[in-house]
């Protein structure tokens, strides 16, 4: 592993670019010689873009405007809304106007394996309930390894650094954002819905994520 072999050569790494114009290399070195291991592992994802786990990285939308497409086509194949209504969403997360909407994937090797939304409300009658965590979706061969948990995470640890300290998401499930800190509040009534549906709210307290 990388962060295994800078162990051994960190003393050398520190000599050689101490005289480097490269502060991106400076700050590196400085890094992995005064902070733990996690604590390195977790700057570099920072440097790169991203929380890296497990070899995938979470990725804001607004850090990479060019996957837009890629990002709208893969959330538009997932659950069947209009390619249309992820591509304006996107559009105006990127205008940056406002802290909603915003959207994040999970990529692994260039592919897609994850990937949520913040809206202001996901089509239920509790408008006074946002804003929404939506369209969250993680690939079936990488289910069970963490990345719902890092996804969700990171979205709720960005959005409390917009400003925003609680959200709100609907879902069927009954006992899966539990464990990741989101607690049920209330059935409220979807759109177009027969039944009732779940509603959790999760509320971010003194974390917030690491800018770079």
């Amino acid at each position: 592993m990388i962060i295994e072999r800078s162990v051994q050569i960190k003393k050398k790494w520190k000599q050689d670019v101490m005289h480097s114009s490269d502060c991106h290399a400076v700050m590196l070195v400085v890094y992995w010689i005064e902070m733990d291991i996690r604590a390195v592992e977790e700057f570099m994802a920072e440097v790169l873009g991203g929380i890296v786990r497990m070899g995938y990285r979470v990725i804001r939308l607004i850090d990479r405007p060019e996957i837009k497409g890629k990002a709208a086509k893969w959330f538009h194949d997932k659950w069947g809304i209009p390619l249309e209504a992820y591509a304006q969403s996107m559009e105006e997360c990127l205008l940056q106007r406002k802290a909603v909407p915003q959207w994040y994937v999970v990529m692994e090797a260039g592919r897609i394996i994850g990937g949520l939304g913040v809206i202001e409300n996901d089509f239920h009658d509790r408008k006074d309930l946002a804003p929404n965590v939506c369209a969250v979706y993680v690939e079936e061969d990488m289910r069970c390894k963490g990345v719902a948990g890092t996804l969700l995470h990171y979205a709720c640890m960005d959005m409390k650094e917009k400003g925003v300290d609680v959200l709100y998401l609907v879902t069927d499930h009954t006992s899966f954002y539990e464990r990741y800190g989101w607690e049920f509040l209330c059935m409220v009534q979807g759109e177009g819905e027969p039944d009732m549906t779940r509603m959790y709210m999760h509320r971010s307290l003194g974390e917030t994520r690491q800018e770079d």
